[in-house]
This record gives C-alpha cells, sequence and structure tokens, in this order.
C-alpha cells in the first residue's frame, strides 16, 4: 500500500526486493549458502548491538568501530548504555555527501539529495552523531563512489591467496566509469 500511495523505494532489502522477512532468512547466494552459524552467548544467538556493548566494556578505549551502513545497531546500543560512546577509542563511519559523482542509480536519480546509510535510518545518525564518542572519522560516501575496483586491483587482492581474497576475486563486479551527477 505504501509503494501504491507514494511511489517505488529505492530500496527495499539487502537480500532481495521483498519488503520484510524474518531475520534468519538468507536467499540462495550464488556463492552457496553460509555454513558459519551464529554465536551465541547464555544459550542465546548474539546480535550485533550486544556484541558492541561486550566487546567495548572488555577492551575499553581499545575498540575503533567502523560503520558503513545505516547506523541503527549503533543507535540502539548507546540507548541501552549510554557509556557506549565514551568506552570506545573511536568511531568511524561512511555517511554523508556533498557532491558525489557517480552514474549509481542513487546519486543519479536523486543528485546526491541524500545518501543511502543516513537517509535509511535518520533516527539513528542523529542518536549516534550526537553521542560522546572520543574521536569520529567520517568518509563521505564522494569517496566510495570515486574508488573503482578494476580487474587490476581483483588480480593483486586475489595473489594474496587467502580465504577472503579469493571470495572477493570470484564474485567481484568492477562496476563502469563514474559521470558527472545527473547526466547519465
Amino acid at each position: 500500500m505504501w509503494q501504491q500511495r507514494f511511489g517505488k523505494v529505492d530500496y527495499a532489502g539487502a537480500w532481495d526486493d521483498r519488503w520484510w522477512h524474518e531475520p534468519f532468512v538468507i536467499p540462495t547466494l550464488v556463492e552457496g549458502q553460509p555454513t558459519t552459524k551464529p554465536a551465541s552467548v547464555g544459550g542465546t544467538v548474539d546480535d550485533a548491538i550486544h556484541f558492541l556493548l561486550r566487546t567495548v566494556h572488555k577492551y575499553p578505549h581499545e575498540v575503533t568501530i567502523y560503520e558503513g551502513g545505516p547506523m541503527t545497531n549503533l543507535a540502539l546500543a548507546v540507548s541501552i548504555d549510554p557509556e557506549f560512546p565514551a568506552l570506545a577509542k573511536e568511531l568511524v563511519f561512511m555517511g554523508g555527501s556533498l557532491n558525489p559523482q557517480s552514474d549509481n542509480p542513487e546519486f543519479t536519480q536523486h543528485c546526491a539529495a541524500h545518501e543511502f546509510n543516513f537517509w535509511f535510518d535518520p533516527e539513528a545518525a542523529h542518536i549516534v552523531l550526537r553521542a560522546p564518542w572520543k574521536k569520529i572519522t567520517c568518509t563521505p560516501v564522494d569517496i566510495s563512489v570515486k574508488t573503482k575496483l578494476t580487474p587490476e586491483m581483483i588480480a593483486q587482492i586475489k595473489a594474496a591467496g587467502t580465504p577472503l581474497a579469493l571470495y572477493v576475486a570470484k564474485y567481484s563486479n568492477p562496476g563502469p566509469a563514474t559521470t558527472t551527477c545527473g547526466t547519465s
């Protein structure tokens, strides 16, 4: 009903285009299904929020947190434990945009009017960015859209021979060259 009233939303999910599914549903992946099971603490499945909280309490002032997506989990961690930000060493995140130059539909359709990580959960960004972190480093999306994974880079990564390097080499798909916002 929402889409009928307001139009198609650009993003409906990481796995597929459904609006909602159970939290542990993973669709068929081209690289195969995961074999690693979620960690459990005290007999219950662990979640990112409580993992973050436990980790900064176990290693106060030593943990740098990198947030590469919406800040929902961090906002929930701050809400559960207001000391959480002060216990971390640093927050590094990608968010916001100044003037990204890309042919990515997120920017060509909206011409940088929004950036996904803030757009998807602005309330979480509001909570996280007003929390008392010791240090915050922001990389705006402008940097991300300028960074292209080339075939040469993939070959260099593959040469490392680690399981992760081989995975990246096998399943990476270098994108097309960038264009100026709104001119694709």
